[in-house]
């Protein structure tokens, strides 16, 4: 995971700094967990439990396999949250060494992510997200469909004035 940084996108970059910062004025001791909650929950652990679904794999794991990879992520999201195993699953206890031995790791990995010069995160530097030809022929079609179908009603709303908009919907 802390070899990925430079395949982050920058925008979710710029997302986990603005969280890290909102955090850390009301909860200075959660800015490691924060981050860690977003990457972790939202976006690492989906894709490992779930590889089929995130074009990781070409189909869904084994039964086994798939326990094997919740157990994985709930490794990593201990370890994203700075907690250990605990009595409630006591099976998992021997994994609170790999937890203790990378806390350092993974916090400087959080602070990475969320170390961004203050110029590039305002600049239009920013790289822009690559979209797919096919998507954006296909969005471009559905805000034309949209707009042939507005225009008329924004036509006549702005020759008619907002009083025969108004006296028009009562």
């Amino acid at each position: 995971v802390h070899r990925s940084i430079n395949i982050l996108p920058m925008q979710m970059r710029i997302l986990c700094e603005n969280i890290q910062k909102e955090v850390a004025a009301k909860f200075p001791e959660s800015t490691h967990t924060c981050i860690g909650g977003f990457l972790f929950l939202r976006f690492i652990n989906p894709a490992i439990t779930t590889p089929e679904s995130r074009g990781l794999a070409a189909a869904p794991p084994s039964q086994e396999a798939r326990r094997v990879l919740v157990l994985v992520t709930k490794t990593l999201q201990n370890l994203a949250n700075g907690v250990k195993f605990g009595s409630k699953e006591a099976h998992m206890v021997q994994l609170n060494d790999f937890i203790e031995s990378n806390q350092q790791k993974i916090n400087k990995y959080f602070d990475d992510v969320c170390a961004i010069e203050s110029t590039s995160a305002t600049s239009s530097t920013v790289p822009p997200t690559l979209i797919p030809t096919n998507v954006v022929d296909v969005s471009l079609a559905a805000v034309h469909k949209q707009m042939n179908m507005v225009l008329p009603k924004l036509r006549t709303a702005l020759v008619e004035g907002t009083t025969g908009a108004s006296s028009s919907s009562s």
